[in-house]
């Protein structure tokens, strides 16, 4: 074989593959939705009134297509506070020869932490038409965590005051698997519009505690209470509207 036949077979087959990519670019533009290898979308739940609010995550939810039957989503919230809280309170009690006042103070801070993360493996049964039906499955993990400690002082009329204290803890979290099936109905090329089913089957685990000394009367009441509990179930969550918004 010549160098000029070398020449002229890798000019070819250059430009087959300019051809090739040329009608598969044709293809995608030609499509009635944004199903392509690349693309990426924010989703958006929508509720009462056309507000919208949190789909698959309250801090992000995001998919990327792998191909243009798969797609790989990505959901996470986050949500957590500090405070101070304090109230101030005038009660009264019964005793022999007549009722008796007094006042419960409490001051303490607060405090809570949410977070929730899912993964998705998408698949869809058509990728060239406006109305898509889709499912997906993957891992999904949660957790959260309530903390108050309140120092407690009761104010008698007639008798010395009283001091107390309220804490309360409680810690839960759980994993499993997702699973969601819905239909995707593109208004335009980037634009499209879900509804969406889903359930979960995960490992859940709980554990909470109280203790607390308060005082009603002069007589103290002590509270010294946990509980720690597991157990395994299945949740079906209700149908759920988006929109999501393509880009690459």
């Amino acid at each position: 074989m010549t160098g000029r036949q070398k020449v002229g077979i890798l000019l070819l087959i250059a430009a087959m593959f300019i051809v090739m990519g040329t009608f598969n670019q044709a293809r995608a533009e030609d499509r009635e939705n944004y199903l392509v290898r690349g693309s990426w979308s924010m989703q958006f739940g929508i509720v009462r009134d056309f507000t919208l609010t949190s789909f698959n995550g309250g801090l992000i939810s995001a998919k990327r297509h792998l191909s243009p039957n798969t797609a790989f989503r990505f959901g996470l919230s986050l949500r957590g506070d500090v405070g101070d809280n304090s109230s101030e309170t005038s009660r009264s009690y019964e005793q022999p020869g007549g009722g008796e006042e007094f006042t419960r103070t409490s001051d303490g801070n607060t405090s809570n932490l949410i977070l929730n993360i899912s993964t998705q493996l998408m698949f869809y049964s058509t990728i060239e038409k406006s109305v898509n039906l889709y499912f997906g499955f993957g891992p999904n993990f949660n957790y959260s965590r309530d903390k108050d400690e309140f120092d407690l002082e009761y104010t008698y009329e007639d008798i010395p005051d009283r001091d107390g204290f309220e804490n309360r803890y409680m810690r839960s979290w759980s994993a499993g698997f997702l699973g969601s099936w819905g239909v995707e109905l593109f208004a335009s090329k980037k634009i499209s519009f879900i509804a969406e089913y889903g359930a979960r089957i995960e490992y859940y685990s709980l554990y909470r505690e109280t203790n607390s000394e308060e005082y009603v009367d002069e007589t103290g009441r002590f509270e010294n209470f946990s509980e720690d509990s597991h157990d395994f179930r299945i949740i079906s969550d209700a149908v759920k509207f988006g929109i999501s918004l393509y880009f690459n």
